[in-house]
C-alpha cells in the first residue's frame, strides 16, 4: 500500500514543482563516467536532500510528505529489493540515474515505467541538479541517459512535464527531440469562495443524477484524455454510478462526491470531488468550452461550501481555458505544465 501511494506522490510532486532524437549514435550518449544507476539503499537519503534543495521554493506540505516517504523507503525498505531491480522490475518508483562528482550526488533523474497496451512507456518524474553545479550540461546528460535507457528497453516513448515559465528547460528538451503534446494548468483555492448569488439564480447545482453519466463520461474523456490520465490520480471507472462502484468505494474508504449544474433543463456541467490524500482533494470537471464559463463558478463555489477543507481542492484543467471563470471565484494558478513526449525508434537490435 505504501509503495502504491508513493507512486502517486511521485507524479503529484512533479506536477506541484514543476523535455526528434539527436542525430547521433546512442552509444555516444552513454559513456559518461559520472552517471550511474541509482542504488536505492545507499542513495535515497542523499537524493531526497538534493530534491529538497532544488525545489525548496516550490515545496508544499505534500512535497515534504513525499520526501519523508523517500527517506522512509530508504530506511525501512527490503534491502534485497532496494539493491536489485530496475524501473521495469521494481515496485519502488524511485529508480533512475544519478550524476556523481567527488563521491557526491550532484544530479538525479527518476524514471517511471508503465506498460500500456503492450507498449513500454517511460515518464521522467523529476530532474534535479545541485544549484552549485547548474549550467554545466548535467540535466542534458541525465536526460540523454534516460532516453538511452528507454531505447535499450524497447520503449515506445518517453514523457515529461516542464513548467511553462522555464524556457531554458523547454529549449533543452526540444533540443533532445521532445515535442509538446498538451498544456495543463493546476488550480488551487486559498479560502472558501463567496456564494455567487447572481449565478446561482440561473444555474442550479445539485447532486448528480445517474441519468447524466453518459454526458459526464463524454466530457471527462475530452478534458482528461488517456495520455493525460496516465499521470493523474484519475480513474474514469471510479466516476461511474452503480451499486458495485459505491460498494467498492465504501470497502476501500474512498470518498467521492458528485454534482451537476443545470441552466433550466439544460445540463451545462458536472463535477466530482475525490479525496486523494490528507493534503489534496481533486476536483474533476466535466463540461464543454461552450458552457465552462457559465458552469464552473457555481459548481466550484457550491462544492467548496460543502467541504470542510476548501484549501485542499486542486484542479487540473487544459491550460488557458476558463481562466476568467476560475479567477472569478478566487482560484489561483499554481502552475502551468507543458507535457512533452519523445517518440523512440524501436531498438530491434537490443531486443535480440
Amino acid at each position: 500500500m505504501l509503495v502504491r501511494k508513493i507512486f502517486k506522490d511521485v507524479i503529484r510532486f512533479n506536477q506541484s514543482c514543476g523535455c526528434k532524437i539527436l542525430d547521433m549514435p546512442f552509444d555516444l550518449l552513454t559513456n559518461d563516467p559520472y552517471i550511474r544507476p541509482i542504488n536505492l539503499r545507499r542513495d535515497l537519503d542523499e537524493v531526497a536532500n538534493l530534491v529538497e534543495t532544488c525545489f525548496a521554493d516550490h515545496m508544499d506540505a505534500e512535497g515534504r510528505a513525499y520526501l519523508q516517504n523517500i527517506r522512509r523507503i530508504g530506511r525501512e525498505g527490503n534491502p534485497f529489493y532496494l539493491d536489485t531491480g530496475s524501473p521495469e522490475t521494481s515496485s519502488v518508483p524511485f529508480h533512475g540515474y544519478v550524476c556523481v562528482e567527488n563521491d557526491k550526488i550532484i544530479g538525479n533523474i527518476t524514471l517511471i515505467y508503465i506498460k500500456k497496451k503492450e507498449q513500454n512507456i517511460y515518464f521522467v518524474a523529476n530532474v534535479a541538479v545541485d544549484p552549485q553545479h547548474r549550467h554545466q550540461g548535467i540535466a542534458k546528460r541525465l536526460t540523454r541517459r534516460a532516453l538511452q535507457h528507454a531505447r535499450e528497453h524497447n520503449g515506445k516513448s518517453l514523457l515529461l512535464q516542464v513548467r511553462e515559465d522555464n524556457p531554458i528547460a523547454i529549449h533543452l528538451y526540444e533540443s533532445l527531440g521532445f515535442y509538446e503534446i498538451t498544456r495543463r494548468t493546476n488550480w488551487g483555492i486559498d479560502h472558501r469562495p463567496a456564494v455567487l448569488t447572481e449565478s446561482l439564480n440561473s444555474i442550479k447545482v445539485k447532486p448528480r443524477s445517474t441519468e447524466n453519466w453518459p454526458q459526464q463520461k463524454k466530457w471527462l474523456e475530452q478534458i482528461y484524455p488517456e495520455k493525460v490520465t496516465w499521470f493523474l490520480p484519475f480513474q474514469l471507472s471510479n466516476q461511474e454510478p452503480g451499486f458495485f462502484n459505491s460498494l467498492s468505494r465504501w470497502l476501500n474508504s474512498e470518498s467521492i462526491q458528485f454534482w451537476e449544474a443545470k441552466d433550466g433543463e439544460r445540463l451545462v456541467g458536472l463535477a466530482s470531488l475525490e479525496v486523494i490524500n490528507p493534503f489534496q482533494n481533486y476536483l474533476w470537471l466535466a463540461t464543454s468550452p461552450a458552457f465552462e464559463e457559465q458552469a464552473i463558478p457555481p459548481l466550484v463555489s457550491t462544492i467548496a461550501h460543502h467541504t470542510s477543507h476548501p484549501n485542499r481542492i486542486q484542479l487540473n484543467y487544459p491550460a488557458h481555458r476558463a481562466v476568467t471563470a476560475f479567477q472569478s471565484i478566487g482560484m489561483n494558478d499554481l502552475n502551468t505544465l507543458i507535457w512533452m513526449e519523445n517518440d523512440l525508434p524501436y531498438a530491434e537490435n537490443s531486443a535480440r
